[in-house]
């Protein structure tokens, strides 16, 4: 029987400069203290470790149709001995995110030394973007899996490779199937966590009730990969949920990743009273847009055990979420963050917020500056989660075309392109590189000084405050103490 290993790299150290390292790692601890002291265990469970969502439902679909399937984490010890057990009619799975992909190819560069190697197949958001340039880029790649992985996915294990969603090498030619083949809603599996090893309270997790996103920003990646979005049958919502609860601990913190979670008011309201109805007491968390976001939302995520609500903020500036399609505003931002402290002031306000949009200039910086400032000491949200140079990425608009908005790609040095990216991989006729880190430093340094103003904690109480936050599982009536 055919069988894929997939080898999952779900996070590696940060990229810092040793200019920012100090300020950055102790805003992210002072945000640890703060998400405590207001009883959500997210940073009881940072020490958790991390899994790729899309490496269990692939393999749950798999197994369904009689193929095997393994997951592994590439540091484990035990990935030689796993890769020397696949056969030439096996394959390993890798995901082509765009910081990671140095070390997907030393991973790939010694599997193909091997007398009788493993297929090797690639999926998601770069690989199904840059085709031909990640077959040249990986020699020793066999298949790339273009979109929705599960169909192209079980063709491949088949053999039935001329089909959408399948490119491949054939006679030193590229033969590109790149037509996305999508599943029909109901087929859409839930993960199969058993493929994860150990106790599975040793994971963090996230739910997704839905594939895509209804917006297309153009910093975003997921709606240009996706195309739509797709809900997923609540009946296997629900399934999931009661797995969780049946298999893991109380109060354990677990995040909805739908780009927009509140999208269909419906749907929420079920799903919460769901979680409401069977006693499912975990800390929630999800992110949102502020149009959909009302009181009747509010009210009944706060009954369900929400404990935090991203928003996406992004800028201070409306011209600037205008340009990047974004199609929210400031004011719309803070009426809602101002709505949900009325109703549920125990629900944390995290505002997403990105330094350096395309169209920033020095004094749409500063005032982004002053803008946060006023969300930190009016209390609108609680923290901003930036630590980022915005970072065009390979598959939307602002990398593929960067000319057309006025931007100079500075840099292919595909690890530079992190999440949580300190070094300006562009620069604009307004703002060079040097000018958009300084900003980028300016505005972690006010963020810390404004956490710790507010929350009166002493700079150089912050490592054994943080030190508590992870070791001490908070619950309702134990919120960390700060002073």
């Amino acid at each position: 029987m055919k069988k894929i290993l997939f080898i999952d790299i779900p996070t590696v150290p940060k990229n810092r400069s040793s200019i920012v390292e100090d300020i950055v790692s102790s805003k992210y601890k002072v945000q640890d203290i703060i998400y405590a002291h207001k009883g959500f265990n997210y940073a009881y469970q940072r020490k958790n470790q991390q899994f790729s969502r899309g490496f269990l439902t692939l393999g749950a679909y798999l197994k369904s149709h009689g193929f095997q399937a393994e997951y592994i984490h590439y540091k484990d010890a035990n990935l030689p001995n796993k890769i020397k057990q696949l056969s030439s009619d096996d394959f390993v799975g890798v995901a082509s995110i765009t910081a990671f992909l140095d070390i997907v190819k030393n991973l790939l560069s010694n599997i193909t030394k091997l007398n009788s190697a493993p297929k090797i197949v690639m999926g998601g958001y770069h690989s199904s973007t840059r085709i031909e340039e990640t077959f040249t880029e990986f020699p020793g790649l066999d298949y790339i899996v273009v979109g929705e992985g599960e169909k192209p996915l079980l063709n491949l294990m088949k053999g039935i490779i001329d089909s959408d969603g399948i490119c491949y090498r054939k006679n030193d030619k590229l033969i590109i199937n790149s037509k996305k083949a999508y599943l029909p809603i109901e087929e859409i599996p839930n993960p199969d966590y058993s493929l994860l090893p150990g106790n599975l309270n040793d994971y963090n997790f996230n739910i997704q009730t839905a594939r895509g996103c209804t917006n297309y920003c153009l910093f975003c990646v997921n709606s240009y990969f996706w195309r739509s979005m797709r809900f997923r049958p609540l009946s296997k919502v629900k399934e999931e949920l009661i797995f969780l609860k049946n298999n893991l601990d109380k109060e354990k913190f677990i995040h909805f990743s739908d780009n927009i979670f509140t999208f269909n008011k419906e749907r929420v309201i079920e799903i919460c009273q769901f979680i409401i109805d069977n006693n499912i007491n975990f800390q929630f968390s999800c992110d949102s847009k502020a149009q959909y976001l009302d009181e009747d939302i509010i009210s009944i995520m706060a009954e369900a055990g929400f404990k935090r609500i991203c928003l996406g903020f992004e800028d201070a500036n409306d011209s600037i979420l205008k340009n990047s399609h974004k199609l929210t505003t400031l004011d719309k931002n803070i009426e809602v963050a101002k709505l949900i402290k009325k109703l549920a002031p125990q629900i944390i306000i995290e505002a997403y917020w990105i330094t350096g949009l395309p169209g920033s200039t020095h004094k749409s910086l500063l005032n982004n500056l002053n803008i946060t400032k006023y969300l930190i000491e009016a209390n609108i949200v609680d923290v901003i989660a930036t630590s980022t140079v915005f970072t065009p990425l390979p598959g939307t608009p602002y990398f593929d075309e960067a000319s057309k908005y006025g931007l100079v790609i500075r840099t292919k040095n595909w690890q530079d392109y992190r999440r949580a990216n300190f070094i300006p991989i562009y620069e604009s006729k307004e703002l060079s590189a040097y000018e958009l880190f300084g900003h980028f430093v300016l505005f972690e340094s006010q963020l810390l000084k404004l956490y710790l103003d507010r929350f009166s904690i002493n700079p150089n109480k912050i490592d054994s405050l943080h030190a508590n936050a992870l070791n001490t599982k908070v619950t309702d009536s134990k919120p960390l103490e700060i002073k």
